[in-house]
């Protein structure tokens, strides 16, 4: 098996699309690093979904895509608390089926890093390369938060996929044959 490893989005959007109606968050672009730069909403609001796409993969073409890994960067600000409603893959920047993770989970008041899926974990999805290498797969998350003060913040949106190569994958030997 074989891994992308560990990539930050290259770039993020504010996503009102299926079950995501609720406020818009601010600064979405902010999640295509890990600087301290957060993608807030605040108290107490649920929020449209955030969308973390333009991963840049380039899974090679027959591979079996075997798992889908998010790792997001956040924490509850202020005197609030967020809880996470929905972490969804999306495909064309526009959620999947109705497999999701970290349903009602209180975010901590310090930065944390969540990971969700797993090497094996396909989220219920028929995944192949062009879907994966595509500037609009990622990840869509969206929150109810809580509390009279404060914000849910976003500091940072990453993917890894884990797949297994096709036939023929790899390095390959050139024989040539000739007369002499």
């Amino acid at each position: 098996m074989a891994e992308t490893g560990w990539t930050f989005a290259g770039s993020g959007a504010d996503n009102s699309t299926g079950p995501f109606s609720g406020v818009a968050w601010t600064n979405p672009s902010n999640v295509t690093a890990d600087d301290n730069a957060t993608v807030t909403i605040s108290f107490p609001q649920t929020s449209t979904g955030l969308f973390a796409g333009t991963f840049g993969f380039s899974i090679p073409v027959g591979a079996t895509i075997d798992g889908v890994e998010v790792r997001t960067r956040r924490y509850a600000g202020g005197m609030g608390s967020g809880n996470s409603v929905n972490v969804r893959l999306a495909v064309a920047s526009v959620a999947t089926s109705d497999a999701t993770h970290d349903n009602t989970v209180v975010w901590s008041g310090s930065e944390e890093v969540v990971t969700h899926g797993g090497a094996a974990d396909t989220w219920g999805e028929s995944l192949t390369p062009a879907i994966c290498n595509a500037s609009g797969f990622g990840y869509i998350i969206n929150v109810a938060t809580g509390g009279p003060f404060g914000s849910a913040d976003v500091d940072s949106m990453e993917m890894n996929i884990t797949y297994t190569e096709g036939a023929g994958g790899g390095a390959s030997n050139l024989i040539i044959l000739g007369a002499g």
